[in-house]
């Protein structure tokens, strides 16, 4: 029994597999693959337990039916070291179920041979198909743009991942609770929380411009992303999402909008990161934005660029100069204002980032020594009755407001 299989088709689901670092498990099932061969249909598995890949390829020359599992660092090691245009080839001998794995290459040809576990071992892929909803490439182009906003902290395990919210049209979220990042995108009906596991798998290219249907289980636990041949099954967050509405400024309360010239952006950029991560103070002119801030041992200093004065925006306002960083690196140059103590959105057109303001004594940056007025900080943002969304308090770290301890309310991740 035998099955044929290019490598350049291989090459990219290899890539792919490689992202659930199966190699690596501490569990012998887990480094393998699960290899199933019906008819020229050729279909590969692989799982961390969380998530599943599934990968179908259509061969052009077998001899097998059946399943067994085959070590991933052999057919993943295979499919890197061909030569383009390989042909590798896999036979299984019985009875003892031992597998040799033949890698063809133009002028060499090399064999490893090994005895496969029992496929009967590997962990079964739960069934998604209770409800499926069609959804286009765009819903993946805004899983990707909020990923880097999401959380990496355990004990905040609720927005480890991309929150997909059906409300209004659909929104796509991502925090950290202090940042906050949400792109409008169609979502499936029922809300969910799709963990970093798998929204980083999601950044490979096999993901690119595809159109896919998104399959939930009935007790919406699980969710199979289908693009076609390749599938992707993950566990989903269970909790409550925080009520990112709240801290998002309503539309008709923004004043003015600043736009930056992008050409200027790597000068600003490597100004806020001679500051480090205390505060950076903008001034707004007719036609220009001043950069200001003080720093201990360093003094004050200040940068001013051309920018694009859209209606009224504030005089001053007051941002953390690593977040304000992190969103003009990434190529959110417009920000939508209301005033100097409300949100405001940092934006692409089509990526939104709510970033918090930070209070301003006496009209200029303090430095990183300052203490905040205690008193003061406690009254904003802190009555529970208060259905606007809050004001940012300062924080002696000099960070922006928790946007997460700020919520009130949460929203239900599943229906």
């Amino acid at each position: 029994m035998f099955f044929k299989i290019n490598s350049d088709s291989l090459r990219p689901a290899a890539r792919l597999f490689k992202r659930l670092k199966i190699t690596t498990a501490k569990l012998p099932i887990l480094q393998h693959l699960l290899v199933s061969v019906e008819g020229r249909t050729l279909t590969i598995v692989g799982t961390n337990l969380d998530v599943w890949i599934s990968r179908r390829f259509t061969l052009q020359e077998t001899g097998l039916n059946g399943c067994f599992c085959l070590p991933a660092e052999e057919l993943l090691g295979a499919a890197a070291k061909a030569d383009k245009d390989s042909i590798i080839t896999v036979n299984v001998v019985a009875p003892n179920r031992s597998t040799m794995l033949d890698l063809v290459r133009k002028r060499l040809a090399a064999r490893n041979t090994f005895k496969a576990l029992d496929p009967e071992d590997f962990p079964t892929p739960p069934a998604t198909g209770h409800r499926a909803y069609g959804l286009p490439a765009a819903t993946v182009h805004a899983i990707r743009a909020v990923a880097p906003f999401t959380s990496n902290d355990q004990t905040r395990y609720v927005i480890n991942g991309v929150f997909l919210d059906p409300d209004k049209g659909g929104t796509v979220v991502g925090t950290d609770g202090r940042r906050l990042g949400y792109v409008k995108a169609r979502a499936p009906h029922q809300a969910a929380i799709l963990p970093n596991v798998a929204v980083d798998i999601l950044a490979d290219a096999a993901f690119d411009d595809s159109p896919f249907r998104w399959e939930a289980d009935e007790g919406g636990s699980y969710a199979t992303l289908a693009f076609g041949p390749l599938r992707l099954t993950s566990k989903l967050i269970e909790g409550n999402y925080p009520n990112y509405h709240q801290v998002i400024p309503p539309a008709d309360q923004r004043t003015g909008s600043i736009s930056l010239p992008a050409k200027l952006i790597p000068g600003v950029l490597d100004w806020l990161r001679d500051g480090g991560t205390h505060s950076a103070k903008l001034r707004v002119d007719d036609r220009q934005v001043t950069f200001l801030r003080d720093v201990r041992d360093k003094g004050a200093s200040q940068l001013s660029i051309p920018a694009a004065i859209i209606d009224s925006p504030p005089d001053y306002i007051m941002f953390n100069g690593s977040f304000l960083r992190e969103v003009l690196a990434a190529g959110l140059l417009t920000l939508d204002l209301i005033d100097e103590m409300s949100p405001g959105i940092a934006t692409d057109g089509h990526l939104r980032c709510v970033i918090m303001p930070m209070r301003m004594d006496a009209g200029s940056p303090p430095a990183e020594d300052d203490e905040p007025d205690d008193e003061e900080a406690e009254e904003i943002g802190d009555d529970p009755e208060d259905d606007e969304a809050p004001e940012p308090e300062a924080h002696d770290d000099g960070d922006a407001v928790d946007v997460e301890a700020e919520v009130i309310e949460e929203e239900p991740a599943t229906a």
